[in-house]
């Protein structure tokens, strides 16, 4: 496999902590064995239901890249940083009354950072320099979950703080992206291949601090404030961690990673090559038997015996697409493998070849 030279790394986290990219492998704290959660994934290329892992996030178990000398910039003058995982929260992190103001403040749980931190007097503050970033779990309302992005402009906290549209505990894909460019400025936080809100960043000379910041990655480690807020979960794992160097506006890598895998976005001329859409299953327990499964619009619902009703949707498409005559399939973007796509009354006709929509 080739590798655009924009990536900077992909950690699959099935039963290591190898880097696929290069030689940036994550490795374990001092004492620490590094545990993994099995899950399940379909994968509809070859309609196999796949066992896949993810890197559990117990307490205590903090784990850091083996070397800070890869950046995450594309270039001398732009600094656009493309982050994504899978990301499994199943509980509620919850709220609780600042220890000092009593203001209704949220729990974090750490997820990754690009940071150092010290702790001193039950707060946890940054300590390298400027430009490190911190991305944690937040409890949005007592239901609801949230991702947060900090960014330290400045020394002992961040100075900009971003949080995503909430979501449902549960199994998300999140993309984060940072672009500083001539033109404009702005994070944002993805879930599940939705665009969140466009944040736009304005101090100015940050982008060169984040390009110099030489902490290291860190999982399941750096926060920030009073450590009384940190929520602790043991069921949280990660999986399929990618660090890329050019996010971009208008691009489809969200919704190409969340769809199609690491593949999508990492390869060079990866629009070539056969995508594979990585589905994520439930793993039911062999106590657990399925006992009705029915639809409501889009939505499928499963029924269990212990109680539980799962809700899923179909995630491939958001629209549907019809083709009502030759001109309609010519503006198609078609791969370039097999023969070109073909109108006929009852519908597109594909040989060998595959349409991105």
């Amino acid at each position: 496999m080739a590798f655009e030279t924009t990536a900077r790394g992909w950690w699959k986290f099935d039963q290591n902590l190898d880097d696929e990219v290069a030689a940036v492998d994550f490795q374990a704290g001092a004492g620490v064995t590094a545990t993994f959660k099995q899950f399940r994934q379909f994968n509809l290329d070859t309609e196999v239901i796949e066992t896949r892992y993810g890197l559990l996030f117990e307490s205590g178990s903090t784990y850091s890249a083996t070397t800070g000398s890869f950046a995450e910039v594309s270039d001398s003058t732009e600094y656009k940083l493309a982050m994504g995982f899978w990301y499994s929260s199943l509980n509620a992190i919850g709220r609780m009354r600042h220890a000092v103001t009593r203001e209704n403040t949220p729990k974090m749980a750490p997820i990754i950072a690009k940071a150092n931190t010290t702790i001193s007097g039950g707060d946890e503050t940054v300590t390298t320099g400027q430009g490190e970033w911190i991305v944690s779990e937040i409890g949005f309302s007592k239901t609801q979950n949230a991702i947060q992005l900090a960014v330290c402009g400045a020394n002992n906290g961040p100075t900009h703080i971003y949080i995503s549209e909430p979501y449902d505990p549960g199994f998300i894909h999140v993309f984060v992206t940072v672009i500083f460019t001539g033109t404009g400025n702005y994070a944002r936080i993805d879930i599940d291949g939705k665009f969140g809100e466009q944040h736009t960043i304005l101090t100015t000379g940050l982008e060169t601090d984040m390009a110099n910041t030489v902490a290291l990655v860190r999982i399941n480690d750096i926060g920030f404030g009073a450590t009384s807020h940190e929520a602790e979960d043991a069921s949280r794992y990660i999986s399929d961690l990618v660090l890329k160097a050019n996010g971009e506006t208008t691009s489809d890598q969200t919704v190409d990673l969340t769809r199609f895998g690491p593949n999508s976005i990492l390869l060079a001329n990866s629009d070539e090559t056969r995508r594979t859409f990585l589905g994520i299953g439930y793993d039911q327990p062999e106590t657990v038997t399925t006992t009705q499964i029915f639809g409501e619009g889009g939505h499928v619902f499963v029924a269990r015996s212990n109680g539980e009703i799962l809700e899923g949707f179909k995630p491939i498409w958001a629209n549907n697409f019809t083709f009502p005559d030759s001109t309609s399939v010519s503006k198609l973007n078609a791969s370039k493998t097999g023969l070109p796509p073909e109108w006929t009354p009852g519908g597109l006709k594909l040989q060998g070849t595959t349409i991105r929509i």
